[in-house]
């Protein structure tokens, strides 16, 4: 697996391995040089440095740029090189398994029908001499043959409300915006949990940064993904800004909480830095387990799913693991059974009892509905009543949506139709919450 920092130039989409990239910076202002390759635009300084500043659209022979100034650029360290590449807009970092194809200066991968042309470090070694900067201090330090490496971290820098945060870039499996992930019914009951999404063709609970920390109750505009083995979790926050290289000396312990046990300060700001513990303890405690589905096989064979509705939430079931629905006048219900959270009773249905759960209930949610279905679902030796709101609809939905957990939660995955995922109610947990209390 491969982290990708992924920006535009002209139409093209492109994208540098972060391991590459010491800073993204806004080009304020870029000082002219003399007698240099047509693609070297100037210089730039950032950070008491400076750096000469490479336009890849004249490299590449692309339509030229406008005013540089006021644009943004990726400072990078190719092979100990340091230098600015001008680019027109900074995306977002993704997770590359594997690319597509390769050529001696690219590698290529497909991804929403668009293409990530990935530069490799050989492109720039193409260049021939590539143009550095060092101080002079820092020729002098390598005159006398000392180590000049200092002790750095990567930190990708975001907002929570007014404050300012950052994470460390090697615990992200990668990052996406929160309008590109599909949302199904919420079934958490903790406040901290926003739901179940579908992002990259994986299911995971997205938590909101902001109530953890009570520091806001509105949702974030983008997702920071989290992943141990095959374990997921993602957490919502606020403007994403850039990658900071800080050094070590300039990181201060902090006694704020254990979710922020650091801190440095950038602008006069304090940047409290989110702990590794923290992202470990919600990985085991709200980590989902999923597998990315391979969407090579496009054919249409699928199943066929029944969808529920219970208040404002919409489920889907197996059809296979329906065995029949009636309505409630059709039962008899004994509540002689001590009642837990959801379990209503015994159902009698002809000669045959089933343990009658109302899903509202089930999802802490107040039932209002008048009129009532029940469904039986399940194995055949493992069959209980679940009542439900009303029937929405009967849906065939390709394998190639149906995204499933290996985990043993009420959620068994989710399926995707027509741009609407729907969460898919796990029938052997059901079953497993009724014996809990026989």
């Amino acid at each position: 697996m491969r982290n990708i920092l992924t920006f535009r130039v002209g139409d093209s989409l492109f994208g540098v391995d972060t391991a590459t990239v010491e800073w993204i910076v806004d080009v304020e202002r870029v000082f002219e040089t003399a007698l240099m390759p047509h693609y070297v635009l100037g210089e730039i300084e950032h950070a008491g440095k400076l750096y000469f500043l490479l336009s890849l659209k004249r490299i590449l022979g692309l339509k030229e740029e406008n005013d540089p100034e006021n644009s943004s650029a990726l400072i990078l360290n190719v092979k100990g090189k340091r230098f600015a590449l001008l680019v027109d807009e900074v995306l977002f970092i993704k997770e590359i398994k594997e690319e597509d194809y390769s050529s001696d200066s690219f590698s290529f991968y497909s991804e929403d029908n668009e293409v990530i042309e990935i530069i490799k470090e050989e492109f720039f070694a193409f260049l021939g001499e590539i143009p550095t900067l060092r101080s002079e201090e820092e020729d002098f330090r390598i005159e006398r043959g000392e180590n000049t490496k200092r002790s750095e971290r990567d930190l990708l820098l975001f907002k929570l409300g007014e404050r300012l945060f950052a994470v460390e870039v090697d615990l992200l499996n990668f990052v996406e915006v929160k309008e590109d992930a599909k949302k199904g019914a919420f079934v958490e009951q903790e406040e901290i949990v926003e739901g179940i999404f579908l992002i990259k063709n994986r299911i995971m609970k997205v938590i909101n940064l902001k109530r953890l920390f009570k520091i806001g109750t509105v949702q974030g505009e983008n997702i920071f993904v989290f992943k141990e083995g095959n374990r997921y979790v993602a957490l919502s926050v606020d403007e994403i800004y850039n990658v900071e290289n800080v050094d070590e000396e300039e990181i201060n312990e902090s006694v704020e909480s254990e979710n922020i046990k650091e801190f440095f300060v950038k602008d006069d700001e304090i940047v409290s830095i989110i702990s590794k513990d923290l992202v470990m303890e919600l990985l085991r405690k709200y980590g989902m387990i999923s597998k990315k589905r391979d969407h090579s096989d496009r054919n249409e064979e699928g199943r066929e799913f029944l969808i529920v509705r219970s208040g404002d939430s919409e489920f889907a079931i197996f059809m296979d693991r329906i065995s029949g629905a009636y309505e409630m006048e059709d039962i008899v219900l004994s509540k002689t059974l001590a009642k837990r959270n959801g379990i209503e009773g015994i159902a009698s249905i002809g000669s045959k009892s089933y343990m009658l759960l109302n899903l509202a209930e089930i999802i802490g949610k107040k039932d209002t509905a008048n009129d009532h279905t029940v469904l039986i679902v399940g194995s055949k030796n493992d069959r209980i009543a679940l009542k439900v709101a009303e029937i929405d609809d009967i849906l065939h939905v390709p394998n190639s949506k149906i995204f499933i957990t290996d985990q043993n939660s009420f959620i068994k995955g989710s399926i995707v139709y027509k741009e609407k995922v729907y969460n898919l109610v796990n029938g052997g947990w059901l079953v497993d919450y009724i014996r809990q209390g026989e």
